[in-house]
């Protein structure tokens, strides 16, 4: 409650403060009210617009020793629905940086998703985007082959996902060509959407939402705007239940999103 009314205020010469405050994510939701009303000020009073970044740490299912109190898989739906502020969910830390300053340039608040564990820090080049592609919610970060074979579109959220999916890659292109769109915040992309279609549509198509299977380590409606109202049962892929306690590997396997579930959700086998 401070932070955010510490981020409404003037200061003298016109100086304006930005505030940052933490906590899991789980427990984002905690402090919905304060937020919500710095939002409505936002809204309301642009002259005294707060700029925040309120931090979910130890985010996802990696937080699985804690036990289902602690793991956060779903409080991104309030921070989604909220006018005025974006969740932003990097993919690792080259990403994090980037997103950080994206942020601090728009000065618009943001609550930023982070894990508790060391995750892979992605390999770029060979075609891969440099992490700064980030900022636009949504990049290709494999396209297709162009090798004749039926093609599928994975659309991706959360680097240890990301990197699953890595592990059975060549499994996937013996029988298909594969495009993987890593998304790093939907509400972004949805604006890059109508700043620049074009750009849009070269990262994620109407082809592509024709033939997409959806993977997030989280609430599954975090990518609904990547798929269409029929396939929202059917071709994406969360996580809907509170866990148990373990560690993060065990946490993936139990879902399902360790490289084995992975492989049967999406080869059947």
């Amino acid at each position: 409650m401070v932070s955010c009314a510490i981020s409404q205020d003037v200061l003298p010469g016109g100086f304006r403060p930005m505030t940052a405050f933490a906590t899991y994510g789980v427990f984002a939701p905690m402090m919905a009210n304060s937020v919500r009303m710095t939002l409505i000020n936002n809204d309301v009073n642009p002259r005294a617009k707060a700029f925040f970044i309120l931090l979910a740490g130890h985010d996802g299912p990696e937080t699985g020793e804690d036990g289902p109190t602690h793991h956060g898989l779903f409080w991104m739906s309030l921070f989604t629905a909220y006018p005025g502020i974006k969740v932003y969910k990097p993919m690792d830390a080259n990403e994090a940086v980037e997103m950080l300053f994206h942020a601090a340039a728009r000065g618009e608040p943001v609550a930023f998703s982070v894990v508790r564990p060391g995750i892979p820090v992605l390999k770029r080049g060979d075609g891969v985007p440099p992490a700064r592609a980030a900022v636009n919610g949504a990049y290709v970060f494999k396209a297709f082959r162009e090798n004749g074979k039926p093609k599928r579109t994975l659309v991706i959220c959360g680097g240890q996902v990301m990197a699953n999916v890595l592990a059975i890659l060549p499994e996937l292109e013996e029988g298909s060509d594969v495009k993987l769109v890593a998304v790093t915040s939907p509400q972004l992309f949805e604006e890059l959407r109508q700043r620049d279609p074009g750009q849009a549509e070269a990262v994620f198509s109407d082809e592509d939402r024709g033939r997409v299977v959806a993977l997030h380590n989280g609430w599954r409606g975090f990518l609904y705007p990547f798929l269409l109202p029929a396939d929202y049962t059917g071709r994406v892929f969360g996580m809907d239940r509170f866990s148990r306690s373990g560690k993060p590997d065990e946490i993936y396997k139990a879902a399902g999103f360790d490289p084995a579930g992975l492989r049967a959700k999406l080869l059947g086998r």
